[in-house]
């Protein structure tokens, strides 16, 4: 075991270990002693959110020796596992933390400077086609210039490869490939999954090598594979094509991970349906460079958040529609459901963008008949507390962290029998799925 004391958290690297089961027994050991002394997966936000440390529940392979290394042996598995992360966006979001894009700790390639993707798909054709010996100094001349964040640092990338042959580093060369987009949980066993699922997509890539070409998604990466609809419809792909290679994996058992990623935060009953709420992913954009004493630093606006809303039914669209804030909700038909992301700035940050933006929260939602144009059903979403500006620190329970969530949606009353003045809404031509609240102002 290696321990580390990093800002708010202490890191825990496991040792190496030959099998999953070997995996899982470490895991929660280390789990269990750590709550011996107060320590937790877990922790809880002033407004009752729960999210994972902070700290990363980075997962990484490699093999017992350089000679025996899987990646070494045959190098051509690189190409294969980086062209299936790709084209996979669950892999990048669904089991990171919260807020993910290019301003995170874990960017995909396609989401830095827009070159990237081509060039990487140039370094794969490349080392598919090589002959001949290839070695760890070479795959670090293919792949670290090009895995890196916005910034150029070859830590904070999806794939890692600053700890494979690198060697500027004192630890370079450990022959390991680090998957960073993956965050702790709050039950041990379900990280102990989420790594045998990872373990079994290798499995399946080795025996199979993956050459598809690599997606240009452009702006729908972000517009759809933030919203846990699509996340969890990508997590049921890959787990068909494992089946399809032998590998019988269920992904009913990573549902854990979308029941804690992206919880209900509230539900709307409205005549013969629902309109359910729950958390997506949102991307906090970076800011431009400040000069802080002899440091330079980037910081990111943390005031936007995005949410998913799923309508339960299609016709219930031919009753009535749903308002936020006044502008009507533009749902798309997936699978029988209506669904349309969120997006709205939910807090006041220095430095953000759109300086013009008043914090959208709480957010109105109101069920509008068609035929009178009345509110029906009514309810009000606050982002932040609903009964002052400040929490008394943050809870010290989950069942006090429960109560701040849960009192955070309220039933509106004072909203029914309304006739509001219906907004149409502003879309942009980058995004089907998502309603960007910030640029519905009205005049």
């Amino acid at each position: 075991l290696g321990l580390a004391a990093d800002p708010g958290v202490l890191e825990v690297n496991l040792p190496p270990t030959n099998t999953w089961a070997e995996y899982d027994e470490v895991l929660k050991q280390s789990a269990t002693a750590a709550a011996a002394v107060k320590l937790q997966l877990t922790k809880f936000q002033l407004n009752g959110v729960v999210y994972g440390t902070g700290g990363g529940s980075h997962l990484a392979f490699g093999g017992p020796s350089e000679a025996k290394n899987p990646f070494l042996v045959n190098p051509k598995r690189i190409a294969s596992l980086l062209r299936y992360w790709q084209r996979h966006p669950a892999l990048s979001y669904f089991f990171s933390g919260q807020h993910v894009g290019p301003g995170s700790q874990a960017p995909r390639v396609d989401e830095g400077p827009r070159h990237g993707l081509y060039e990487l798909e140039v370094a794969c054709e490349g080392l598919e086609k090589m002959k001949g010996t290839i070695d760890g100094p070479l795959i670090d001349q293919f792949f670290k210039n090009l895995l890196t964040d916005s910034s150029g640092n070859t830590h904070r990338a999806e794939l890692c490869f600053d700890k494979f042959h690198n060697l500027s580093a004192p630890n370079g060369c450990l022959g390991i490939v680090e998957l960073r987009a993956f965050e702790t949980y709050a039950q041990v066993e379900t990280m102990s999954v989420v790594a045998l699922f990872v373990r079994t997509i290798l499995a399946r890539l080795f025996k199979a090598p993956f050459k598809k070409k690599l997606r240009r998604f452009g702006p729908q990466l972000h517009d759809r594979y933030f919203l846990p609809a699509f996340l969890w419809e990508d997590v049921q792909a890959i787990c068909a094509d494992l089946q399809q290679h032998g590998f019988d994996f269920d992904a009913e058992w990573l549902r854990p991970v979308l029941d804690f990623r992206c919880p209900t935060v509230g539900t709307l009953s409205i005549p013969g349906g629902s309109v359910d709420i729950c958390q997506a992913f949102e991307s906090w954009p970076l800011m431009a460079e400040e000069s802080q004493g002899a440091a330079t630093v980037r910081v990111v606006d943390n005031s936007s958040d995005r949410l998913q809303l799923t309508l339960s039914k299609s016709a219930l669209l031919e009753q009535g529609t749903l308002l936020v804030n006044g502008v009507e909700v533009p749902f798309k038909e997936v699978d029988g459901r209506m669904i349309c992301g969120l997006r709205y700035k939910s807090a006041s940050a220095y430095p953000a963008l759109h300086p013009h933006v008043p914090i959208q929260s709480p957010l109105w939602f109101e069920w509008v008949e068609r035929k009178n144009g009345k509110t029906t059903q009514a309810a009000r979403y606050h982002y932040w507390n609903p009964h002052s500006t400040i929490y008394s620190g943050r809870p010290k329970t989950e069942k006090a962290a429960a109560k701040r969530r849960e009192e955070r949606w309220q039933t509106a009353e004072d909203l029914i029998g309304n006739q509001p003045a219906v907004m149409k809404p502003k879309l942009a031509p980058e995004y089907k799925y998502t309603l960007d609240l910030r640029r519905q102002l009205r005049a």
